[in-house]
């Protein structure tokens, strides 16, 4: 300890801003070390997972249309509008998920939404 009182005024404030330098860069390194970790995190969310939770979104909202259809076909007190209500229309409803997909191996899901 007798060193560092016997030092000048100008070595010490050196030898205090350089250890305050060391620290910061030691922390900026962590901190990118870090971010890289959250970086790789996001990347496996966005391809592994959220995938599979469009189409479980998908199969939701196909299961609440045909929920729709046939309470629809159960309700519904005339005979000739029964045969059109209970129906479903799978065929237009994947073509219109077709055509709005921006890649073919994803759904989209856009074609639930209200438009009012």
């Amino acid at each position: 300890m007798t060193f560092f009182s016997k030092m000048q005024m100008a070595p010490k404030l050196g030898l205090g801003f350089g250890s305050v330098l060391l620290l910061v860069i030691v922390l900026g390194g962590f901190s990118i070390l870090e971010l890289s970790h959250v970086n790789s995190n996001t990347v496996e969310i966005a391809t592994d997972w959220l995938p599979s939770v469009r189409t479980a979104a998908s199969l939701r909202f196909n299961c609440a249309a045909v929920r729709r259809s046939e309470l629809n076909y159960t309700i519904n007190p005339d005979r000739k509008d029964r045969r059109h209500s209970g129906k479903y229309d799978w065929r237009r409803q994947r073509h219109r998920r077709d055509s709005r997909s921006d890649r073919p191996d994803q759904p989209d899901l856009d074609h639930h939404r209200h438009r009012g």
